[in-house]
């Protein structure tokens, strides 16, 4: 194989860079085609391509405006870290984390740990229930539709 042709940009810089390393295997040259659709985003990395290829090869192109995939994110980290603050969630998560990590406290998915300063202070830490999976086995890498259909 001498070369690649990708339609439509990969979600990250190593997707591309794995599928482009099919071709020109045991040192023959090769070439790597990307073809952009018409996505606002793919015009964009056309325009700039080191905005693309500039990047560390584990970034993704997230949607971090979704709520859904943000509270999936937010319980996993909640999980894995231990408590939380709100400017900590606000740091890695957008100001528009704040409204997605209420609804995580009124759904019983976090805890808020009051401060005795301020509420300003409180942590937020995950709340296990029982017969629930815990947010790494819920949360998807692939999608966030929890409905999967296998075509045999």
């Amino acid at each position: 194989l001498d070369a690649t042709i990708h339609v439509g940009c990969p979600v990250t810089v190593a997707s591309i860079w794995q599928q482009a390393g099919r071709a020109g295997r045991r040192g023959r040259d090769s070439v790597a085609v990307l073809v952009a659709m018409d996505a606002p985003l793919e015009q964009h990395f056309c325009r700039h391509p080191e905005a693309f290829f500039g990047r560390p090869i584990q970034v993704r192109v997230p949607d971090v405006s979704n709520p859904v995939a943000v509270s999936g994110h937010i319980l996993c980290a909640a999980a894995e870290l231990g408590p939380l603050s709100k400017a900590e969630i606000q740091k890695w998560f957008g100001s528009q984390a704040v409204e997605v990590l209420e609804q995580l406290c009124k759904d019983a998915r976090l805890l808020r740990i009051k401060s005795a300063q301020t509420d300003d202070d409180a942590t937020f830490r995950h709340c296990q229930t029982k017969g629930r999976q815990t947010p790494k086995q819920e949360l998807s890498l692939r999608d966030i539709d929890p409905v999967q259909i296998k075509v045999t």
